[in-house]
């Protein structure tokens, strides 16, 4: 569907096993803090044009316990958050976009985006791990800083 669930504290996923239908489209928006966790590889697993939103007001932090191929992933993710920092704390797969809008940093852990990476005006990236973004780098407008990898 092409809702929109907004979730204004923390969202836990132990899900027994998500497939590739669940979560295929429509918005989920998160103002706190990301955790996909459980004894089964795929808690989390949106595909498709789903798109997960952090928008909080404070810091944010992403955590997936299984995120390798064909296990926990982001269809596309928007990060909006202006005000306090989104902070991956274990490995990310996006299978699609990143569309950075507000503060983003992380070290120790590889974020990997199979689609588009986008920097907004406003936005910081800072990158102290890896960063794997195949489908390249653009920046929408204005002057986005960012630092640990290129981006034309």
């Amino acid at each position: 569907a092409l809702g929109v669930l907004t979730v204004n504290g923390d969202a836990y996923f132990n899900a027994s096993d998500m497939n590739d239908v669940d979560l295929t489209a429509g918005t989920l928006q998160i103002k706190g803090n990301f955790t996909a966790q459980s004894n089964n590889y795929t808690s989390f697993r949106a595909t498709g044009s789903h798109l997960t939103r952090f928008n909080g007001s404070g810091a944010q932090s992403l955590y997936m316990y299984y995120n390798g191929g064909g296990q926990s992933q982001f269809a596309n993710i928007e990060i909006t958050n202006l005000l306090g920092n989104v902070t991956p704390s274990s490995n990310i797969i996006i299978a699609g976009n990143l569309n950075q809008l507000g503060h983003l940093s992380w070290t120790s852990v590889t974020v990997s985006v199979g689609g588009a990476v986008t920097l907004g005006p406003s936005s910081t990236t800072t990158v102290s791990g890896g960063f794997n973004k195949p489908a390249g780098c653009s920046i929408l407008s204005g002057s986005p800083s960012f630092s640990g990898f290129s981006c034309p």
